[in-house]
């Protein structure tokens, strides 16, 4: 076995098949309950992949910004969080992630020239 095949031996992949790979059961596991489950596309019948929103987000994240990726994960841990305890004081379930900048993207994105800025604008807005 080469290096490679040795890493990707332990590689534990997603139980619907959507392509995801963990480093272990319990994380798969774990991801499953914060987010995946909500975004896992393993469960999309071939047929109806070319049209389905959660696929065609997927696509247009990968092309344009992938953060969108990022914000939707956290999106659905925090719905999933608050799912659980819907009696929890309001903001409560962004736990973790209240330390991190929540202005709007456009507030906080630095771009070298202002053609830049009106190109990711553009990019992220369309």
């Amino acid at each position: 076995d080469t290096p490679r095949e040795a890493l990707f031996a332990q590689c534990v992949p997603c139980r619907q098949t959507c392509g995801e790979i963990y480093c272990s059961e319990a994380c798969r596991d774990l991801h499953w309950r914060k987010c995946h489950r909500f975004l896992c596309t393993g469960r999309i019948p071939d047929e109806d992949a070319e049209f389905h929103p959660l696929i065609l987000f997927k696509m247009h994240a990968v092309e344009t910004n992938e953060i969108f990726l990022l914000a939707a994960a956290v999106a659905c841990h925090c719905w999933s969080t608050f799912a659980k305890n819907p009696g929890a004081e309001r903001g409560a379930e962004r736990g973790a992630y209240a330390r991190f900048v929540q202005e709007k993207w456009w507030e906080c994105a630095v771009a070298e020239t202002e053609s830049e800025a009106a190109e990711l604008r553009d990019v992220l807005l369309a």
